[in-house]
C-alpha cells in the first residue's frame, strides 16, 4: 500500500508537470464505535476576496472533478441567463 501522508510525498515538480496530489484525510466514517473507512482529499476554504483560509492536503496539484461542479455551472449558466436563452 502506497503512503498518503504528506511527509512521505515529493515536495515539488517541474513546471508544467501533472503530478499525482498528496491527499490528506478529510473524512472518517465511524460505525459501531471503529473507524469503518477513511476518505482522503484536498480541500481549500476561501475567503470572500479568494485567497486561502484554510486548506488541507495539496491545493495546488491538478484534479478531474468530473461531475462534481455541475450544480456550480447550472448556477452560473442561470445567473448569467443562458437557462432562458435555451427556451428551458
Amino acid at each position: 500500500m502506497r503512503s498518503s501522508f504528506l511527509a512521505d510525498a515529493p515536495r515539488s515538480a517541474s513546471p508544467g508537470t501533472v503530478r499525482e496530489p498528496r491527499h490528506a484525510p478529510v473524512a472518517h466514517v465511524i460505525r459501531g464505535g471503529m473507524t469503518e473507512r477513511v476518505h482522503y482529499g484536498c480541500v481549500a476554504v476561501l475567503g470572500s476576496e479568494g485567497e486561502v483560509r484554510t486548506s488541507i492536503g495539496d491545493i495546488e496539484a491538478a484534479c478531474c472533478p468530473r461531475s462534481a461542479p455541475g450544480p456550480v455551472q447550472a448556477v452560473a449558466m442561470v445567473r448569467a441567463g443562458l437557462s432562458e436563452a435555451s427556451g428551458r
